[in-house]
């Protein structure tokens, strides 16, 4: 394409050169008043055949001109698509190396996580051991390790992302996840804001496993929190299934996306905050793991009136 787009210039540096050349010796002929010449020569011998001959120049030139015209239109148009062909080709080797570059960074981040982890997981443990069950540190310390767990396989999971491997998810319903977290979910809300979880059915299979669904929510649950930016408001879990599809919606009424930012919020590293204040891989890696599960999230927004996010997934049954 880039070679084409090339030819088709120096086609249109020719086209202009000729071009140049007709201007000036049409230029040169009106300057010595060889077209009134020519016409008194002509009108003075009533000669019909030069007459004829003039006649038959004259659209010569004319169907020359517009070919000329129609044949660069076309060039014009096969130049357009070849570069907009090398432009999308430059934009896809750009985004290949962005996401090279989060492959890297996830990397780094679940070392140093799964480092910093393990001393809090082996810390609990033995703390564990050397309490008796009625001790009223026993429950603190015994969820400080679960949730250290979930963290470590976070990280895991970050590192499957950087390796780009996609591990066969387990079964794993959904709806009895968000009942039986639902204290946990709570508590990355802010005390002046309300997390409503609204669960319309028994089951709902999905082919993620549980720490997978604890990175989704806590992607979009803290996005909605930030998008709420310290004021009081409203951050809501709708659960419901529908011929065979699984609609999880996440609600708030923070500030809201511009209309030009919704369709970057899940490119990599795109983000709206502040430097230093978010990496813009959140939303990136939740739609990596909708597409995991076979999924689809989509989002909704007005600026001023919060934003809603849908994802669908298909039934586990289902799913190969």
């Amino acid at each position: 394409m880039y070679f084409e787009a090339m030819r088709i210039t120096a086609f249109h540096l020719r086209t202009g050169f000729f071009v140049a050349i007709w201007l000036v010796v049409a230029a040169i002929f009106a300057k010595l008043d060889a077209f009134e010449a020519f016409f008194e020569f002509s009108r003075a011998h009533e000669d019909w055949e030069l007459d004829e001959i003039v006649a038959v120049c004259l659209a010569a030139m004319i169907a020359g001109s517009t070919w000329l015209a129609v044949e660069v239109h076309l060039k014009a148009g096969l130049a357009r698509k070849a570069l907009q062909a090398q432009l999308a080709a430059e934009r896809e080797l750009h985004l290949a190396k962005r996401n090279r570059a989060l492959n890297i960074l996830s990397a780094g981040l679940a070392h140093s996580g799964n480092n910093l982890l393990q001393p809090i997981l082996t810390l609990s443990r033995i703390s564990l051991k050397q309490l008796d069950s009625r001790h009223p540190a026993y429950a603190n310390l015994e969820k400080i390790g679960q949730v250290a767990e979930q963290a470590t396989k976070l990280f895991k999971s970050f590192d499957s992302f950087s390796r780009e491997h996609v591990t066969s998810s387990s079964r794993v319903d959904l709806s009895d996840f968000l009942r039986k977290n639902e204290t946990i979910l709570s508590l990355t809300v802010p005390q002046n804001a309300s997390l409503k979880s609204t669960v319309n059915c028994e089951y709902a299979p999905i082919s993620l496993d549980a720490s997978e669904i604890t990175d989704l929510l806590f992607v979009l649950l803290s996005n909605a929190v930030d998008s709420l930016e310290g004021q009081p408001g409203q951050i809501s879990i709708d659960l419901s299934v529908k011929d065979e599809t699984i609609a999880l919606v996440i609600a708030d009424t923070g500030k809201g996306i511009d209309e030009a930012d919704l369709e970057h919020i899940f490119d990599p590293f795109f983000t709206t905050k502040q430097l230093g204040s978010g990496t813009g891989l959140g939303l990136h890696i939740a739609r990596t793991l909708m597409d995991r599960a076979n999924g689809h999230i989509s989002v909704r927004s007005t600026p001023g009136q919060g934003s809603t996010f849908a994802l669908e997934f298909p039934m586990q049954e289902q799913a190969q």
